[in-house]
């Protein structure tokens, strides 16, 4: 018996705001879709729904697809939600900084309603 390892539709959005996001959070988001012969969305949200001059990643990595999707807003983690509902990733893998949120936030003012609302597994990478 054979047994044959069929592509799956894994599916996890990447969500980046700074630069020096992108290489950690795309070797770990590549490992992950790699395991599970998936894809990933690389998500950057900006005010005016333009693509950032420091936005740039392959096609594929691994042999992982990747594509580039940019939202419009002035809320990052609404808008990181509002993308995960829209393309129903099976996991949302975001960044941290380390830095414990001020005042009512656990994490960030971006991270925690992630954390809480998205409709799918989300991972925190520090």
């Amino acid at each position: 018996m054979t047994l044959r390892s069929q592509p799956s539709d894994y599916h996890i959005l990447v969500a980046v705001g700074t630069p020096r996001q992108i290489e950690p959070l795309l070797a770990v988001g590549c490992a992950l879709a790699a395991a599970h012969q998936g894809r990933i969305t690389l998500l950057s949200v900006t005010a005016g729904g333009q693509r950032p001059a420091w936005l740039d990643a392959p096609e594929s990595r691994d042999g992982v697809p990747i594509q580039i999707v940019i939202r419009a807003g002035d809320d990052p983690g609404q808008e990181i939600l509002k993308a995960a509902h829209d393309e129903q990733p099976d996991l949302v893998l975001l960044g941290w900084s380390g830095q414990r949120g001020r005042g009512r936030y656990l994490l960030s003012p971006t991270l925690d309603p992630v954390v809480q609302y998205a409709p799918c597994d989300v991972a925190v990478v520090r």
